[in-house]
């Protein structure tokens, strides 16, 4: 079984790594479109027009990358 903690880190680090464009979906209906810049177990920056927003994760239901990534996980080859 997958860590879910370890699988979340590496696929928001493989999107701020690659500044990937990414569209991300609040519960409430908002949605962002940015660049991850940074996160922790708790939130997530967000570059948006060159701003800085910081997002909380229990708010955020969906995160969508506006072009395909090739996921690997650590110890995949």
């Amino acid at each position: 079984m997958i860590n879910r903690s370890r699988l979340q880190d590496t696929y928001l680090e493989q999107l701020q790594t690659y500044k990937t464009p990414v569209i991300i979906y609040l519960i409430t209906g908002l949605q962002f479109r940015g660049k991850i810049i940074g996160n922790d177990n708790f939130t997530l920056m967000l570059e948006i027009d060159g701003r800085q927003q910081m997002l909380f994760k229990q708010m955020i239901s969906t995160v969508s990358p506006l072009r395909p990534i090739k996921f690997i996980r650590q110890g995949q080859v």
